[in-house]
């Protein structure tokens, strides 16, 4: 595959990083070439029939992931990506580069050579081996005829299971965000709705239409989690993911500074200043650092410090292009989260800077945001959705069926659709019910227990397993929590739309998944019996606890979370005191707090209260 950049001609710090999480998430390896390419190989230790499939997924879930890429290229980029198959000696792992490349790998990147950007070109005969999972035309690509790959074959079931929820009805919200957008004044935008009312897809949307527009912008995404309080929950996560660390690795706090000051080198040409805001931004973020020059900066300035810090680098990459900052479920974001907002929405009046955030109906408002409510869509948008999800046209009585029962949410209409199809309750031309259900499960909540039920029992225990870890899980961890393999468990469920497999990992070389919403974990959730959650909650901090020594106070706290789930009372109260003073001693005071109170309710008494009462003092 070959990186498009512009400006930037060379592939930028922390992009190969990002490639390998999606290749290796598909089963493939990575490795960098000789030249600018970058080369993935499958079946490179078994030859495997599911190689060809699982290279052509991968080059398309790249293509998909390119935009957000484009926030680690610092430009515009896209990807030339061929795909062949035939023998390519390489190295063992461990031995160092490859030996050559011959003509497999020199036939793949003849194909990338001859696509256009944004294009998947593969030879005949993975064509042939995929044809029967992806659709395919045939396209020229010199003397020779290629095929481009163009998506994934649908049956009307695979249809449900592979494809998220359109968006329909949402056209006055849509021209609200790029009305703010364009007007290029910086405005924090704040989308509201219920669980499940369709607040990610009309980003995910505005996303689309953005890149749509073909100009020059940085979009970039985070996302605050359920849990314990992370650093800068939303902000951090964005961070991490563009500069390529995880937060849990040894000296991941350097490479994060030091990828904050070449942001910064434009802008702020001074070393020293450049070095304390990109240290003031590293360590807000939870991150550990060598004794550095802003510790000494009085503890009552270190918060309007770290903030201006912030706002300065964002300013450094309007000067290069407008940017999209979009931040998803900030109903779980920290404190120290609000407060920033807070004072970026203040800050970026003037600039060409768009903040987009969502979250459920919350007590607690950044202030300086517009806040736009999402509710459920009218009958006539449901018709339209109706269409849209059953790939042609419904008829009248179904289309009611369908309104009637969900109320016009959109997450509960799209699961009532699947159910119906996936029970053989629907069929003809427009689409009718074949006859109406004598009993539905009971609401939302029932719909998805019902589909999960649906699954053979060991994929059922697995995605029961998974969802004490929260919505977030990895497959590695996974197997040892339920001492068996889950690899094809999970393929089963993401092909039933119940998780999806994700570019980036919190745990490193372990593959990060997640139920596809909070509801769907919640209802897995809700299987466990009292004993079943008791035991694997406890299963599951065992298998976390030995990241702390790199993950510091953030797997501590979740390490916290599970060993009280599990019914202890003195081990997490220790575990909280010890994440408290953490992020006292790195000026992460509204975390200390928190912290400090979670393990003053566990017993904890005078050093918790001790550490509560210095935090106040300094907010």
């Amino acid at each position: 595959m070959r990186p498009e950049i512009e400006p930037t001609p060379a592939a930028p710090p922390g992009l190969a990083s990002r490639l390998k999480e999606i290749v290796e998430a598909a089963g493939g390896r990575l490795e960098l070439g000789p030249t600018p390419d970058f080369a993935a190989v499958f079946g490179m230790a078994h030859a495997n029939e599911e190689d060809p499939v699982r290279a052509v997924r991968a080059a398309l879930a790249i293509q998909r992931e390119s935009a957000s890429l484009s926030a680690v290229a610092r430009g515009p980029l896209l990807f030339r990506i061929g795909v062949h198959t035939g023998e390519v000696p390489w190295s063992r792992p461990g031995e160092g580069r490859t030996e050559g490349l011959r003509e497999s790998l020199g036939a793949a990147r003849l194909l990338a050579h001859a696509a256009h950007p944004g294009a998947v070109f593969v030879s005949p005969g993975i064509m042939r081996a995929a044809a029967a999972r992806f659709r395919f035309k045939a396209v020229p690509a010199g003397a020779a005829t290629a095929w481009e790959a163009v998506g994934e074959v649908e049956t009307r079931r695979e249809a449900h299971e592979e494809r998220a929820t359109p968006t329909v009805g949402r056209e006055p919200e849509l021209a609200r965000l790029m009305q703010a957008f364009d007007a290029k004044g910086g405005e924090f935008v704040l989308i509201e709705g219920d669980a499940g009312v369709g607040k990610s897809r009309l980003l995910y949307e505005f996303h689309r239409r953005l890149i749509e527009r073909n100009v020059p912008v940085l979009v970039a995404f985070g996302r605050a989690y359920e849990g314990p309080p992370v650093p800068l929950s939303a902000l951090g996560d964005l961070v991490r993911h563009a500069a390529g660390v995880t937060g849990l690795e040894p000296g991941d706090g350097e490479r994060l500074a030091a990828w904050f000051s070449e942001q910064l080198e434009e802008s702020i040409p001074a070393a020293i200043d450049r070095e304390n805001c990109s240290h003031l931004m590293t360590l807000s973020l939870g991150l550990a650092l060598p004794p550095t020059r802003v510790s000494q900066i009085e503890p009552g300035r270190v918060r309007s410090e770290t903030h201006y810090a912030w706002l300065r680098w964002l300013r450094a990459l309007v000067a290069r292009q407008p940017v999209v900052l979009c931040l998803e479920d900030l109903h779980w974001a920290d404190d120290g989260t609000l407060a920033l907002l807070d004072s970026l929405a203040a800050g970026i009046s003037g600039e060409r800077v768009t903040i987009v955030g969502t979250r459920r109906p919350a007590a607690k408002t950044p202030r300086g945001c517009t806040r736009l409510r999402l509710e459920e869509l009218p009958r006539e948008a449901t018709a339209k959705l109706a269409e849209e999800l059953f790939h042609g046209p419904v008829s009248d009585e179904l289309a009611e069926f369908l309104f009637e029962q969900s109320g016009g949410h959109p997450y509960f209409y799209e699961e009532l659709s699947r159910y119906l199809v996936e029970a053989g309750l629907v069929s003809g031309q427009p689409l009718q019910l074949v006859s109406r259900p004598r009993k539905l499960p009971d609401g939302l909540h029932g719909l998805l227990v019902a589909r999960i039920d649906s699954m053979g029992h060991d994929d059922r225990e697995v995605l029961k397993a998974a969802s004490v870890f929260g919505r977030f899980f990895w497959s590695g961890l996974l197997e040892q929590a339920v001492y068996r393999k889950v690899e094809k468990g999970l393929e089963r469920a993401r092909r039933r739309q119940l998780v999806v497999p994700r570019a980036r990992s919190l745990i490193p070389g372990d593959t990060e998944y997640a139920f596809r919403h909070d509801l769907l974990r919640d209802a897995a959730y809700s299987l466990l019996t009292a004993r079943e959650k008791s035991r694997l909650h406890r299963v599951v901090s065992d298998l976390l606890e030995p990241h702390i020594a790199t993950g510091g106070r953030r797997i501590r706290a979740l390490v916290a979370v599970h060993r009280e789930a599990a019914g202890k009372k003195e081990e997490p109260a220790r575990l909280w005191q010890e994440a408290a003073e953490e992020a006292l001693r790195d000026s992460a005071y509204s975390e200390a707090l928190s912290y400090a109170r979670d393990a003053q309710r566990l017993g904890r008494g005078p050093a918790a209260r001790l550490v509560a009462a210095r935090a106040l003092v300094r907010l």
